[in-house]
């Protein structure tokens, strides 16, 4: 019975083998067919080691990617790989799992960047160039919907607004989560002036969706900037704003 262990062993091994020496570009035709909606430049290396460079998902810029296999994840059917992002509009790092039924798991993943390069955001906003962190402890996708997200996502956007609109907001912050298979970011912070500013992202993996903010305790002379950015008034010291992505 021992020459069937080894035997079954050793097939293991050479079919492990085999896949991390796979092309990562095959990877990438692959990762295409199940989301036409990822492009890229040029992929090289293995999916043992490999680089794929000029990322975007659909017309956003994503940057470059380095992957790394966890060759023992590999025995249990699944492709389970650390990867590092670098590029203008993000970088980060983290461990993304795929499994042969098309389940995507991320994890540990951690991410900046700023909103200069985020076209889906409305074009004053984004020229604001503010700072954001993404932290994601745990997420799951399959067929192109949010199942599960747990993690937590900050910027200082708000603060970049004193000098072009003569109001400071405060830094927001907040959970992340999954609703009817879109992503929710929920953001809210209280700046110096005791105004409250709450935040709600809503975002499809197809790169669609709405977000809404509200005001409210506002100072008079913070009315003039929030109507200049298109909030809508709904009472004396409450305002809000909606946008639809892409809009």
């Amino acid at each position: 019975m021992r020459w069937i262990f080894y035997g079954a062993l050793t097939i293991a091994i050479a079919v492990v083998a085999a896949f991390a020496m796979m092309p990562v570009e095959f990877v990438m035709h692959a990762a295409q067919k199940r989301d036409p909606l990822i492009l890229y430049s040029s992929a090289e290396g293995t999916v043992w080691r490999g680089e794929v460079r000029g990322i975007r998902y659909g017309a956003q810029a994503v940057g470059d990617a380095r992957i790394s296999t966890r060759a023992l994840a590999l025995l249990t059917g699944s492709l389970t790989s650390e990867f590092e992002l670098s590029g203008n509009a993000v970088t980060g790092r983290g461990v993304m799992s795929l499994t042969p039924g098309g389940r995507l798991s991320l994890k540990d993943v951690r991410m900046a960047g700023t909103t200069r390069e985020l076209i889906s955001i409305q074009s004053e906003i984004r020229e604001l160039n503010g700072e954001f962190r993404l932290d994601i402890v745990d997420a799951v996708i399959r067929d192109r919907e949010c199942m599960k997200a747990e993690g937590r996502i900050w910027t200082n956007l708000l603060t970049r607004m004193e000098s072009r609109w003569q109001w400071r907001g405060p830094e927001l912050e907040g959970p992340i989560s999954c609703q009817k298979g879109d992503v929710v970011l929920s953001l809210a912070g209280q700046n110096a002036a005791g105004e409250e500013v709450e935040g709600r992202l809503e975002v499809g993996l197809d790169a669609t969706g709405r977000f809404q903010a509200n005001v409210s305790n506002s100072q008079p002379e913070t009315a003039q900037a929030l109507i200049l950015l298109g909030f809508l008034s709904e009472g004396r010291d409450r305002f809000v704003y909606q946008h639809a992505i892409p809009g």
